[in-house]
């Protein structure tokens, strides 16, 4: 898990984009977890919102 964020910054747009109310955000699998996250390129900044199993985590 921890590989696969630090990936994020190489290549942020790697992730799934959301949509509805998370639309602007990005998924990423590892396994039957996934990591929910924010990218602001202006700041150069990654913002994880969430971390968690697959059934709770777009809740």
């Amino acid at each position: 898990m921890i590989k696969l964020i630090d990936s994020i910054p190489a290549n942020p747009s790697s992730g799934k984009p959301l949509k509805g109310h998370k639309q602007g955000c990005y998924s990423l699998r590892s396994g039957d977890y996934r990591i929910i996250y924010e990218v602001y390129p202006s700041q150069e900044l990654i913002h994880i919102i969430r971390v968690g199993h697959r059934k709770d985590i777009y809740r």
